[in-house]
């Protein structure tokens, strides 16, 4: 490795992207074909916001190194990048509700699984193929590739950090909290980590120790949206009220998609249902308004606080 590829390395892990281009331009300027620079260049531009150059970019290094795993990682990586910017902070929601699930999501899928087929032992790899289950909402699924990349890095902080928020999602509190808890003791001064935990304490009702932990996030990076918007739902919910429809919205947002059309199904269903009721009983029909209104919503809330991604689920420590 050249000296200047080092330092383009160096400057890389500092999220130093822009002098990080530079040195790697200037091994481009001398070797026009070095797939690594040139990946270098791609994952600079997707951090800065540049997606177009970025793939652009990124494909020309698969083209330079078609056999080289990396490549294709940065090529993946940087489709991932592109469907969820926002900011960089608000990425791990986008990927638990299911945003960008298009064909980009499937390029991006094609591309990991080249690279594992070409080194099946990188943990970042498996990481990032778990983040694209995620947005595919293969929840169960992401939980066993978290799993194979624990094996490979037990001590691998972001895989620890986004298994206890994907159990959070799938329903089981008292798991997330564990799991947050163990990643916030690896890393204690990880944005992330108290973020994730944070959010942990807000689904349980805990507003104060969830503001604890925002704070701390916002503290150690102050530009992380995701923590911002936790603390403005934990001060809320110190009121008793407005505790009770935030979890309810927390509980109603990990739901899949399929979940979510069960339930505007079932609204659907009730309205015709107490239509022909009011047609053949001659009901009032102040009633069958009060009914349509209350009785989904009974059933709503019943469901969000009942039910989750818990049933036939492996165990995330296994």
């Amino acid at each position: 490795m050249s000296r200047q590829l080092a330092q383009a390395w160096i400057a890389y892990e500092q999220r130093r992207y822009e002098l990080a281009e530079e040195y790697a331009g200037r091994v481009l300027c001398e070797e026009p074909e070095n797939s690594e620079a040139t990946a270098i260049v791609a994952l600079c531009c997707s951090l800065t916001g540049r997606h177009a150059e970025a793939n652009e970019t990124a494909e020309r290094a698969v083209t330079l190194e078609p056999d080289d795993a990396y490549v294709h990682f940065v090529r993946a990586l940087v489709i991932f990048n592109d469907e969820h910017w926002e900011g960089r902070k608000g990425h791990r929601v986008a990927a638990m509700t299911g945003r960008g699930t298009g064909k980009r999501m499937d390029i991006a899928m094609e591309a990991v699984e080249e690279s594992l087929r070409l080194d099946p032992y990188e943990a970042r790899v498996h990481l990032l193929k778990a983040r694209i289950l995620c947005v595919k909402e293969r929840r169960r699924k992401a939980l066993e590739v978290i799993g194979t990349t624990l094996e490979l890095d037990p001590e691998m902080l972001e895989a620890r950090v986004l298994r206890a928020e994907l159990v959070r999602w799938m329903g089981d509190r008292d798991e997330a909290m564990s799991l947050s808890e163990e990643a916030l003791k690896l890393g204690p001064d990880d944005a992330d980590a108290h973020e994730t935990h944070g959010w942990a304490f807000l689904q349980k009702g805990e507003a104060k120790k969830a503001c604890y932990h925002f704070r701390e996030c916002l503290r150690i990076d102050p530009t992380n949206e995701s923590a911002r918007n936790g603390m403005h739902h934990a001060y809320h919910s110190m009121n008793s009220i407005f505790a009770f429809f935030t979890r309810l919205n927390m509980r109603l947002e990990t739901l899949t998609k399929r979940a979510r059309l069960l339930l505007g199904a079932a609204f659907l269903l009730s309205l015709g249902i107490l239509i022909l009721a009011s047609w053949y009983f001659s009901i009032s029909p102040s009633w069958i308004l009060a009914a349509f209104v209350l009785v989904p919503l009974a059933g709503t809330i019943v469901y969000a606080f009942t039910s989750g991604d818990q049933s036939k689920k492996p165990s995330a420590r296994e």
